[in-house]
């Protein structure tokens, strides 16, 4: 070593404002990366929610939407008004029927392609996204179409004879309950079908050299394993249908409505907007209760 050459140690090299940034980012980064996201979910979904929620509480007013205040008159009505808790009842109602017949309905189909090649499992599937990329509009008319006096159904039954005149299947219980099976329906399928291709096939073997047949191999080993996707099928169609207002507007009737189309109707037309708010949140509520409910099958596995 030279006489002018000069000796550096680890200490002299500190790190500048720039490294210490960029260890700091480094520290935190799924924070940083995920805060875009959080904000826009906080401005966009929960600040608006919770200035709803205060709205609930607000008295009603007559010739505007509300008066500062605070009151639970609105949350008293919905509970003691009868109209409106046949309304919820029935929007109940129709969230068993929907769910159930999405359930019958596309169990067997996810079985079936759960055992199908390769080659024919694509196709299925790719139908299924067909359906399920097809815009919500289109899918409705595309039912009144097929539903009307004049439509394909009527058309086909007075050309074979088996009536005369024409069934009236739009504008109904029935039309609505179509209407949101055929949008739930891919997502059950993929629900379970997502489930059934993990179950071990040397399960169902074992339980056939033990002298179980086909049926209670199904009913014993099938069946229970499959629980976690009937709950995750059945969570998206109960609440889909217990938050659904196009559908419920576009095929149903005015005598049979449900919660969706009554806060739309109090908030837009009537503008009572504490007791729009007031049944929105009663909903929302029913919701999460429905999905807490729901959601615990999917964990243990099991009825």
């Amino acid at each position: 070593m030279g006489p002018k050459e000069e000796v550096y140690t680890l200490k002299e090299f500190k790190p500048g404002f720039g490294s210490n940034l960029m260890a700091k980012f480094a520290k935190h980064r799924m924070w940083v990366l995920l805060s875009p996201a959080f904000l826009q979910v906080f401005l966009f979904f929960v600040l608006p929610t919770l200035i709803f929620l205060r709205i609930s509480f607000y008295p009603a007013a007559k010739l505007g939407q509300y008066l500062p205040g605070l009151t639970l008159k609105s949350y008293i009505h919905f509970y003691t008004d009868t109209f409106y808790l046949n309304t919820f009842l029935f929007t109940f109602k129709l969230t068993i029927i929907v769910t159930l017949a999405t359930l019958l309905l596309g169990y067997p189909v996810a079985y079936l392609i759960s055992k199908s090649r390769p080659m024919t499992k694509a196709i299925y599937l790719i139908i299924l996204l067909i359906t399920m990329w097809t815009e919500y509009i289109i899918k409705i008319y595309g039912l009144v179409i097929v539903f009307s006096a004049n439509g394909l159904i009527n058309s086909l039954l007075k050309k074979l004879g088996i009536i005369d005149g024409s069934i009236g299947m739009l504008y109904n219980t029935f039309a609505v309950a179509v209407g949101l099976v055929q949008v739930a329906f891919p997502y059950m399928v993929l629900s379970l079908l997502g489930v059934l291709e993990k179950i071990d096939p040397f399960l169902k073997d074992a339980a056939r050299n033990l002298g179980a047949g086909r049926i209670k191999t199904f009913f014993s080993v099938t069946l229970p394993l499959s629980v976690p996707g009937i709950a995750a099928g059945c969570i998206f169609a109960a609440l889909w249908t217990l938050g659904s207002y196009a559908t419920p507007a576009l095929l149903g009737s005015e005598a049979q409505t449900t919660i969706a189309m009554r806060v739309e109707h109090e908030i837009l037309t009537t503008f009572n907007w504490p007791f729009g708010a007031a049944m929105a949140f009663n909903m929302l509520f029913s919701i999460v209760a429905v999905y807490l409910f729901l959601n615990q099958f999917t964990k243990q596995g099991r009825v």
